[in-house]
């Protein structure tokens, strides 16, 4: 039990910190060049794949085995808990781009542990 909880965090952990610090480079760059909130959704997919990519590649590190399953699963985990939490903060009746939100994270995912 307490390997398996190392091993979460062991995943989990930089891909918190990944996702804060894509965020906060997609923030600085659109404060810096006057980018539009219209383009925020580009930022967004950029930092799913980027996370679940990082998610996706530790994870694959950790099993050794079966690594781009890992990766997928690692992505779709991600997907899942960006769903949770978007449904917690936001209203969610107009919800577009989950598909693509979807596949950039499976896809970034199974990249990831691909190439772990």
């Amino acid at each position: 039990m307490k390997k398996i909880c190392i091993d979460l965090l062991k995943i989990v952990l930089p891909t918190i910190i990944t996702t804060f610090i894509c965020i906060l480079i997609c923030s600085f760059i659109m404060m810096k060049m006057d980018i539009k909130e219209e383009h925020l959704n580009v930022f967004s997919m950029i930092i799913y794949f980027v996370s679940t990519f990082v998610m996706g590649f530790i994870s694959g590190r950790v099993s050794k085995e079966k690594k781009y399953i890992w990766g997928m699963i690692a992505g779709f985990s991600y997907f899942v808990i960006m769903i949770m939490l978007s449904v917690l903060i936001e209203d969610t009746s107009e919800r577009t781009g989950v598909l693509k939100a979807l596949i950039l994270c499976l896809a970034g995912g199974t990249f990831g542990g691909m190439l772990s």
